[in-house]
């Protein structure tokens, strides 16, 4: 006998026998009890059927959503061609059509309603009427419909409802929308034949109260549709104490007077669709059939209490398998992985699921290990945040770069919130972690964090977010990369760049840049500032009489002497050939720029010894001064004034320094002497 077959019979045994106790135990209460125990059986009724359309349901979203989530699908979408789509969507389509229980067709249509693709090719290129309506359905809810009126292929008019879908990007912005139409008969069915008795009429009421019943012909309102108007503020009692004991899934309320036909309801709440399984129960014509029948439910009882005990026998042998696999998938989610399901061939299905379920954990448990390996063998850190549970579980390998243990596996404890990050970087982390867990769906982020040997070192996060069929948050995959070594090379490069590769010192470009900031943040503090432009006197002597090598050594100590003296003073750099640039700050006196000026006079004046010749060579220079704010508006204005201040000293004996002034007049200071001779 199949498994279906004995569950069957013991379920109905089970409904059967509450009544006919009570019936035995009490005549008086015998019709009111039986009454009660129909109501029951056809509430268990109800909430069968409704689990029925639930599982229809969620079989027709999980395949939608496959769909939608199909890379092709997606990139299709997101094009927004509404030319001939191509035979790998025309093929998707025309699969999700077949293999779903009366489908009518299936298309994708654009934000704005155009159909880009469709198991019906002259829908293409069309505007999907009522689309805004739809669009607004699929982000409401699941997407499912209320029940329509559409004209099928016979020209007549026919119950439909419909599926819409939203299709995100990579980015998690939405491109397209599925659309699916079905007709009824997989309803029809599960209606026709579902009523308890003669005494029960059922029905499937949409969101917006719509019925749908037999004959199946048409769909109204059950305020419009005889003989529901009678009672239509009676159901929707009914219907909204279902959908707020959605958890119980079924609810009876008391039985309903109106005139002499009095009417029992009885409602189940299908959660994935926002629909309702109505049983209407005849409860004048009920109870007539309990009283005419009342009188022989004694001679039942005794019957039946003689086969109470081969009843509780034959439960229990049925359902021991069922609490074999209950126990077991217990100790699998929390964490056996060694478990299997054993016990003796008993030549029905149960065989069957055990082999199945034995051979899914031993595939499950491979695949286990092999993730595991591939994790360990890769120097990346993976993490997963499990958004429902509040936990957090890391690899491995998290062990081997950090020195932080976490006193849990709560997301509280974790590193996510309790890891040692750079100063620098701590407000973007703390930024980025916040929205993964909110409303972020993916996040990228390089930051620094101290390691298991106490230094800072760059890694870079990556997480995304997944989502439950209901399309709720459920849980965030991240990997954690170490990139400290190309980080700090590519820090180097770029430090490179900003110098002057003979000199060490700024090059022109990253100068001009680094005065801009200067000039702008000292016009919001009002500092004193101010550039000397230095030019080499003689350069030429220096290369022409004692060669390349020794004119590189005038430039390097020219480099070092800038260097020295600015420190901590402002910044210095080479403008190219033998002309070289400092920026003073934080000035107190306008004289404290010549001072310092004078100062680079004077140590350049005393020379240095040449390595390439070992003779002791003097350099002089000429120095410009000009005033941030005062010389000019930016980097370029203020390093012209210094220009034209030395080149002013050129013309009036060199070595010296003087301010730039405005007009025609410079003011040029002459050095201390010093001894020039080589």
């Amino acid at each position: 006998m199949r498994v279906i077959i004995k569950i069957m019979l013991v379920a109905t045994l089970c409904l059967l026998l509450p009544c006919i106790t009570v019936a035995a135990v009490s005549y008086a209460s015998a019709r009111s009890s039986l009454i009660e125990a129909h109501l029951t059986a056809s509430s268990e009724l109800a909430a069968q059927q409704s689990a029925t359309l639930t599982d229809y349901f969620s079989d027709i979203l999980a395949d939608a959503e496959r769909f939608k989530n199909d890379d092709k699908v997606i990139e299709f979408a997101a094009s927004g061609k509404s030319d001939d789509p191509s035979e790998y969507i025309a093929g998707q389509l025309r699969t999700l059509k077949d293999y779903s229980s009366g489908m009518s067709k299936a298309l994708i249509f654009m934000p704005d309603g155009v159909i880009t693709a469709s198991t019906v090719s002259s829908d293409i290129g069309n505007i999907q009427s009522n689309y805004e309506n739809l669009i607004e359905n699929a982000v409401s809810g699941n997407g499912v419909s209320d029940f329509t009126m559409l004209t099928g292929d016979n020209e007549t008019q026919e119950p439909t409802f419909s599926v819409t879908r939203r299709i995100f990007n990579e980015e998690s912005l939405v491109v397209g929308y599925l659309f699916e139409v079905f007709y009824t008969e997989y309803i029809e069915g599960s209606m026709s034949g579902s009523a308890a008795d003669m005494y029960t009429t059922v029905a499937v009421a949409d969101s917006a109260g719509n019925i749908f019943t037999a004959p199946f012909k048409t769909v109204a309102g059950f305020t419009e549709l005889s003989p529901y108007s009678a009672y239509s503020s009676d159901i929707t009692k009914a219907l909204e104490a279902a959908e707020s004991k959605a958890s119980s899934k079924t609810y009876a309320p008391p039985v309903i007077s109106s005139g002499e036909k009095r009417q029992a309801f009885i409602a189940s709440f299908i959660s994935n669709s926002g629909w309702s399984y109505i049983y209407m129960v005849n409860y004048t014509g009920l109870t007539d059939l309990v009283n005419d029948n009342v009188n022989e439910i004694g001679i039942t009882v005794f019957l039946l209490i003689l086969s109470i005990g081969g009843l509780l026998a034959a439960v229990i042998y049925f359902l021991k398998p069922i609490t074999v696999f209950s126990r077991i998938l217990e100790k699998k989610a929390s964490g056996d992985s060694v478990s299997r399901i054993a016990f003796t061939d008993r030549k029905d299905e149960f065989d069957h699921f055990r082999d199945s379920l034995n051979d899914m954990f031993d595939k499950l448990a491979e695949s286990n290990l092999r993730y595991e390996t591939m994790v360990e063998m890769t120097n990346n850190i993976v993490f997963t945040i499990d958004l429902k549970r509040k936990t957090v579980e890391t690899s491995k390998n998290f062990n081997k770069k950090f020195a932080f243990r976490p006193k849990d596996d709560t997301l509280e404890e974790s590193f996510i919130y309790r890891i040692r990050i750079h100063k620098d970087d701590k407000e973007k982390y703390v930024g980025d972690m916040d929205s993964i867990l909110k409303e972020a769906n993916f996040i990228e982020g390089e930051y620094r964090v101290r390691n298991l040997y106490g230094d800072f070192a760059w890694v870079m996060l990556k997480a995304t977010k997944f989502f439950d069929r209901s399309e709720n948050p459920s849980k965030v995959i991240g990997v954690i990369v170490d990139i400290d070594k190309e980080k700090k090379s590519k820090m180097t490069l770029l430090i490179r760049a900003s110098y002057d590769a003979l000199t060490q010192i700024l090059n022109r470009e990253t100068f001009l840049k680094t005065l801009a900031d200067t000039i702008d943040s000292t016009h919001m503090r009002k500092d004193l500032s101010a550039v000397l432009f230095i030019d080499l006197d003689d350069f030429k002597h220096f290369n022409d009489d004692y060669g390349h090598a020794c004119g590189d050594e005038v430039l390097k100590f020219t480099a070092d002497t800038l260097k020295e003296i600015t420190f901590e003073r402002g910044f210095a750099g080479r403008f190219g050939g033998d002309e070289f640039v400092a920026c003073l700050t934080g000035l107190t006196l306008y004289s404290n720029a010549g001072t310092i000026a004078q100062e680079v006079i004077d140590v350049m004046g005393k020379g240095f010894t040449s390595e390439s010749s070992n003779e002791h060579f003097t350099v002089h220079c000429s120095i410009g001064i000009a005033f941030l704010h005062e010389s000019g508006k930016n980097a370029e204005e203020v390093i012209a004034a210094a220009d034209a201040a030395m080149y002013n000293i050129k013309k009036h004996g060199k070595s010296a320094f003087a301010y730039a002034q405005k007009g025609d007049v410079v003011e040029v200071l002459s050095p201390k002497p010093i001894d020039s001779t080589i």
